[in-house]
């Protein structure tokens, strides 16, 4: 029996931080939270790269 695949992956990523490939094979769901302050750019470019990255629905 092929084992399965988690339900939920985590990335904690700090503002500045460069996301990391997430390589996933299809569309996915993201939940974001953010616990610090970030720049309105790095936050933009967060939702740029998840979208890039085959985001479908995200909820903040």
């Amino acid at each position: 029996m092929k084992p399965m695949k988690p339900i939920f992956e985590y990335f904690n990523l700090r503002g500045g931080d460069q996301p990391p490939n997430l390589g996933f094979d299809k569309p996915f769901k993201c939940l974001v939270l953010i616990r610090e302050d970030v720049t309105d750019t790095w936050r933009d470019a967060m939702s740029r790269w998840l979208v890039a990255s085959g985001c479908l629905y995200m909820m903040a």
